[in-house]
């Protein structure tokens, strides 16, 4: 019996070919992450660009802007000062983006005399806002109650100068 117990036998040495093979695949394994990682960031930034607001020209907001005043029908209403400062707002702020001028800021007058020495406007545009702008304070400042024909020639003089100038 005492014969029957054998010594521990001593540890197998692992041939080094299995060694490589997992070191092999340890570096596919890794390539291929890193592969994958690179490729998911990439997409990223595209995604972004996708995403992003188009810019709206001034014409464009501007005619969009009087179209929704429009379909408020403060003219028929009887809405006359509101429906004058928010068309004056509308010219003022199209102006301002189409031309860089700060239209908004500055009273009537001043405004008007920036546009002298400006090849912004020719002086026929430039006589069309004078009397647009000149309607929009009398209603606004000047207590003037406009028939809704006044009300709705204004708005065309809007809509006309918008169209002669998007085109500069």
């Amino acid at each position: 019996m005492i014969n029957d117990i054998k010594d521990v036998k001593a540890p197998v040495d692992l041939p080094s070919a299995f060694v490589w093979v997992w070191v092999v695949l340890a570096v596919i394994l890794v390539t291929t992450a890193v592969v994958f990682l690179f490729l998911w960031l990439k997409k990223r930034p595209a995604q972004k660009e996708k995403t992003e607001i188009p810019v709206v020209l001034p014409w464009d907001k501007a005619y969009q802007r009087l179209e929704n005043l429009r379909l408020r029908k403060w003219i028929e209403q009887g809405y006359f000062k509101p429906f004058y400062i928010e068309l004056s707002d509308i010219v003022r702020h199209y102006l301002e983006d189409r031309f860089n001028i700060k239209a908004p800021e500055m009273t009537t007058e001043e405004f008007l005399s920036s546009l002298k020495n400006s090849p912004a406007l020719d002086n026929e545009q430039q006589q069309t806002l004078k009397e647009f702008l000149f309607t929009c304070d009398m209603v606004k400042f000047a207590k003037h109650q406009p028939t809704g024909f006044d009300a709705q020639k204004s708005f065309d003089l809007a809509k006309q100068l918008i169209d002669q100038t998007h085109g500069i």
